[in-house]
Protein backbone atom coordinates (compact mmCIF):
# COMPACT_ATOMS: atom_id res chain seq x y z
CA UNK A 1 0.00 0.00 0.00
CA UNK A 2 1.40 3.35 -0.53
CA UNK A 3 2.23 5.94 1.84
CA UNK A 4 1.53 8.91 -0.50
CA UNK A 5 0.52 11.97 1.61
CA UNK A 6 -2.59 13.84 0.04
CA UNK A 7 -1.98 17.36 -0.84
CA UNK A 8 -5.51 18.62 -0.14
CA UNK A 9 -5.89 20.31 3.45
CA UNK A 10 -1.84 21.61 2.68
CA UNK A 11 -1.70 25.32 3.90
CA UNK A 12 1.20 27.92 4.33
CA UNK A 13 1.38 29.87 7.17
CA UNK A 14 3.06 33.72 7.74
CA UNK A 15 4.29 34.12 11.59
CA UNK A 16 4.44 37.07 13.54
CA UNK A 17 7.55 37.67 15.83
CA UNK A 18 7.63 38.07 19.87
CA UNK A 19 10.30 37.82 22.06
CA UNK A 20 10.02 34.71 24.59
CA UNK A 21 10.37 34.24 28.10
CA UNK A 22 13.27 33.02 29.46
CA UNK A 23 13.03 29.95 31.48
CA UNK A 24 16.02 28.60 34.23
CA UNK A 25 17.61 25.91 32.20
CA UNK A 26 18.24 23.03 34.43
CA UNK A 27 20.58 20.52 32.21
CA UNK A 28 21.72 20.44 28.87
CA UNK A 29 23.07 16.95 27.37
CA UNK A 30 23.98 16.15 23.57
CA UNK A 31 24.34 12.86 21.86
CA UNK A 32 26.51 13.77 18.98
CA UNK A 33 25.44 17.02 18.03
CA UNK A 34 22.06 17.07 18.89
CA UNK A 35 21.74 18.83 22.11
CA UNK A 36 18.93 18.63 24.65
CA UNK A 37 18.15 21.49 26.97
CA UNK A 38 15.81 20.98 29.83
CA UNK A 39 14.11 24.17 32.03
CA UNK A 40 13.21 23.62 35.01
CA UNK A 41 9.39 24.52 34.62
CA UNK A 42 7.39 24.75 31.39
CA UNK A 43 9.24 26.50 28.38
CA UNK A 44 6.00 27.33 26.51
CA UNK A 45 8.30 27.28 22.90
CA UNK A 46 6.94 25.91 19.94
CA UNK A 47 8.78 23.79 17.02
CA UNK A 48 10.85 26.52 14.85
CA UNK A 49 11.23 28.89 17.68
CA UNK A 50 14.78 30.54 17.70
CA UNK A 51 16.84 30.11 20.55
CA UNK A 52 20.05 32.27 21.52
CA UNK A 53 22.35 30.18 24.04
CA UNK A 54 25.04 32.07 25.43
CA UNK A 55 27.02 31.10 28.62
CA UNK A 56 26.78 27.73 28.77
CA UNK A 57 30.19 25.34 28.90
CA UNK A 58 31.66 23.36 26.81
CA UNK A 59 31.20 26.53 24.42
CA UNK A 60 29.65 24.18 21.85
CA UNK A 61 25.87 24.73 22.91
CA UNK A 62 26.29 28.11 22.98
CA UNK A 63 24.92 29.77 19.50
CA UNK A 64 21.63 30.31 18.27
CA UNK A 65 19.58 27.46 16.72
CA UNK A 66 15.98 26.77 15.84
CA UNK A 67 14.86 24.55 17.96
CA UNK A 68 12.24 21.05 18.47
CA UNK A 69 9.66 20.96 21.21
CA UNK A 70 10.11 17.20 22.73
CA UNK A 71 8.16 17.81 25.68
CA UNK A 72 6.86 20.60 28.07
CA UNK A 73 10.04 21.18 29.20
CA UNK A 74 12.35 19.87 26.79
CA UNK A 75 13.45 21.18 23.23
CA UNK A 76 16.49 19.52 21.30
CA UNK A 77 18.60 21.67 18.52
CA UNK A 78 21.66 20.83 16.29
CA UNK A 79 24.60 21.99 17.66
CA UNK A 80 26.46 22.29 14.59
CA UNK A 81 29.78 19.68 16.56
CA UNK A 82 29.48 18.03 19.48
CA UNK A 83 30.51 19.57 23.08
CA UNK A 84 32.09 16.22 24.11
CA UNK A 85 29.84 16.20 27.15
CA UNK A 86 26.83 17.83 29.57
CA UNK A 87 26.85 21.07 29.93
CA UNK A 88 28.45 21.98 33.45
CA UNK A 89 27.51 25.81 33.05
CA UNK A 90 23.46 26.04 31.72
CA UNK A 91 23.93 29.47 30.79
CA UNK A 92 20.88 31.03 29.55
CA UNK A 93 18.97 31.65 26.25
CA UNK A 94 16.78 34.06 24.57
CA UNK A 95 14.83 34.24 21.72
CA UNK A 96 11.90 34.65 19.36
CA UNK A 97 8.52 32.99 19.20
CA UNK A 98 6.14 33.11 16.21
CA UNK A 99 2.40 32.83 15.54
CA UNK A 100 1.55 31.72 12.67
CA UNK A 101 -1.95 32.48 10.52
CA UNK A 102 -2.79 31.07 7.34
CA UNK A 103 -2.05 32.55 3.90
CA UNK A 104 -5.91 33.36 2.91
CA UNK A 105 -7.26 30.59 -0.28
CA UNK A 106 -3.67 29.14 -1.03
CA UNK A 107 -3.93 27.06 -4.00
CA UNK A 108 -0.48 25.89 -5.31
CA UNK A 109 2.33 26.22 -2.94
CA UNK A 110 5.97 24.85 -3.65
CA UNK A 111 9.34 24.62 -2.05
CA UNK A 112 12.47 24.74 -4.83
CA UNK A 113 15.26 25.15 -6.34
CA UNK A 114 17.38 23.48 -3.08
CA UNK A 115 21.20 23.19 -3.91
CA UNK A 116 24.30 22.51 -2.86
CA UNK A 117 27.57 24.74 -3.59
CA UNK A 118 30.03 23.30 -4.79
CA UNK A 119 33.79 24.45 -3.52
CA UNK A 120 36.55 23.80 -5.65
CA UNK A 121 39.69 22.21 -3.72
CA UNK A 122 41.98 21.50 -6.76
CA UNK A 123 45.20 21.82 -6.03
CA UNK A 124 49.29 20.54 -7.91
CA UNK A 125 49.18 17.15 -7.06
CA UNK A 126 45.04 16.25 -7.86
CA UNK A 127 44.71 13.75 -10.69
CA UNK A 128 41.78 15.47 -11.61
CA UNK A 129 39.08 18.42 -10.18
CA UNK A 130 38.17 18.07 -6.28
CA UNK A 131 35.76 19.58 -5.22
CA UNK A 132 33.87 19.71 -1.92
CA UNK A 133 30.59 20.50 -0.54
CA UNK A 134 29.71 24.12 0.32
CA UNK A 135 26.78 25.35 2.09
CA UNK A 136 23.20 24.48 1.15
CA UNK A 137 20.81 27.09 -0.30
CA UNK A 138 17.40 26.26 0.39
CA UNK A 139 16.15 28.02 -2.38
CA UNK A 140 12.38 29.78 -2.56
CA UNK A 141 8.93 29.35 -1.62
CA UNK A 142 6.41 30.16 -4.28
CA UNK A 143 2.73 30.13 -4.07
CA UNK A 144 -0.76 31.09 -5.72
CA UNK A 145 -3.34 31.84 -3.97
CA UNK A 146 -7.18 33.49 -4.44
CA UNK A 147 -6.78 36.75 -4.41
CA UNK A 148 -9.35 37.70 -0.92
CA UNK A 149 -7.03 41.23 -0.26
CA UNK A 150 -7.22 39.49 3.13
CA UNK A 151 -5.26 40.30 6.51
CA UNK A 152 -2.65 38.19 5.46
CA UNK A 153 -2.38 38.80 1.84
CA UNK A 154 -2.06 42.30 2.62
CA UNK A 155 1.09 41.73 5.14
CA UNK A 156 2.43 39.82 2.10
CA UNK A 157 2.83 42.97 0.39
CA UNK A 158 3.63 45.00 3.18
CA UNK A 159 6.91 42.77 3.77
CA UNK A 160 8.15 43.04 0.52
CA UNK A 161 7.60 46.73 0.28
CA UNK A 162 9.36 47.03 3.80
CA UNK A 163 12.19 44.39 3.02
CA UNK A 164 10.67 42.38 6.32
CA UNK A 165 11.80 38.51 6.62
CA UNK A 166 9.54 36.53 8.16
CA UNK A 167 8.81 32.86 9.45
CA UNK A 168 6.52 30.52 7.39
CA UNK A 169 5.29 27.63 8.24
CA UNK A 170 4.28 24.79 5.22
CA UNK A 171 1.51 22.51 7.20
CA UNK A 172 1.37 19.06 5.28
CA UNK A 173 -1.70 16.64 6.35
CA UNK A 174 -2.65 19.15 8.81
CA UNK A 175 -4.62 17.26 12.06
CA UNK A 176 -3.85 13.88 11.47
CA UNK A 177 -0.46 11.42 12.36
CA UNK A 178 1.10 12.31 9.19
CA UNK A 179 1.25 15.96 9.57
CA UNK A 180 4.37 17.79 8.72
CA UNK A 181 5.57 20.93 9.28
CA UNK A 182 8.27 23.10 7.40
CA UNK A 183 9.49 25.69 8.94
CA UNK A 184 12.10 28.84 7.40
CA UNK A 185 12.19 32.38 6.87
CA UNK A 186 11.82 34.24 4.28
CA UNK A 187 11.62 37.73 2.67
CA UNK A 188 8.85 38.46 -0.14
CA UNK A 189 10.50 39.54 -3.55
CA UNK A 190 8.12 39.34 -6.09
CA UNK A 191 4.05 39.61 -6.28
CA UNK A 192 2.13 39.30 -9.35
CA UNK A 193 -1.11 40.04 -9.37
CA UNK A 194 -4.31 40.40 -8.48
CA UNK A 195 -4.89 39.09 -11.53
CA UNK A 196 -8.08 39.57 -13.64
CA UNK A 197 -9.92 36.82 -16.17
CA UNK A 198 -12.63 36.41 -18.30
CA UNK A 199 -14.95 34.21 -16.56
CA UNK A 200 -12.54 33.35 -13.96
CA UNK A 201 -10.96 34.16 -10.43
CA UNK A 202 -8.64 36.92 -9.43
CA UNK A 203 -5.22 34.94 -8.59
CA UNK A 204 -2.08 36.17 -6.45
CA UNK A 205 0.89 34.81 -7.03
CA UNK A 206 3.73 35.19 -4.63
CA UNK A 207 7.65 34.54 -4.27
CA UNK A 208 9.84 34.41 -1.52
CA UNK A 209 13.44 34.06 -0.99
CA UNK A 210 14.35 31.46 1.80
CA UNK A 211 17.34 32.24 4.37
CA UNK A 212 18.80 29.95 6.80
CA UNK A 213 17.92 26.65 7.59
CA UNK A 214 14.80 24.69 7.28
CA UNK A 215 13.50 22.73 9.96
CA UNK A 216 10.99 19.77 9.23
CA UNK A 217 9.37 18.51 12.33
Amino acid sequence: MSNAIRSQGTKIQRGAVSAVTPKVISSITAVAALATLTTATAHGLVTGDSLTITGAVPAAYNGTYPVTVTSATTITYNAGSAPGGAATTMGAYTGTTAAYADVEEASDIKIGGVSVDTIDVTHLQSAAKEYIAGLIDNGSLDFTCNFTNGPVQSLLRADMNGGVTSPYKMVIAPNTPAQINIIFFAFVTKLDGPTAKTNGKMDLQCSAKITGAITFS
